[in-house]
């Protein structure tokens, strides 16, 4: 892993806090092949167990970490819906945060952050 300051990554933009960041250069896919293209596109169920067990698996990898996952509005959508049962639509547009806590392997995970637009709104980082 390479160890880094988050404000590294925010070079134009003012420091906002002591993350320490680390990029595991040796980090492994979880779903490595695939068959989907354009106009091919994966079925929302399969969408959504694909990134439930993403999320299994890196935290298994990173126990105790915090770990940053980036995804798209629909599997971020899909994820959302898949670890709480929750259908009703949130709009997470391009740039929706979503935050879960692993609580128990019995309870599963827990939303903590669901949709959130609020960085989208500082306006210090426009130009």
């Amino acid at each position: 892993m390479t160890p880094g300051l988050a404000t590294e990554a925010l070079a134009d933009s003012e420091p906002r806090g002591p993350f320490e960041v680390r990029i595991d250069q040796n980090y492994v896919p979880v779903f490595v092949e695939h068959t989907f293209t354009w106009g091919g596109f994966e079925e929302h169920g399969g969408e959504a167990a694909r990134m439930v067990k993403t999320m299994e698996v890196v935290r298994e990898r990173y126990p105790g970490e915090t770990v940053l996952m980036v995804s798209h509005g629909g599997p971020t959508e899909g994820l959302y819906s898949a670890l709480t049962g929750d259908e009703t639509y949130r709009c997470c547009g391009y740039c929706g945060l979503f935050g879960y806590v692993k609580v128990t392997e019995q309870e599963g995970w827990r939303p903590v952050v669901v949709a959130d637009h609020e960085h989208l709104t500082d306006v210090r980082n426009h130009t």
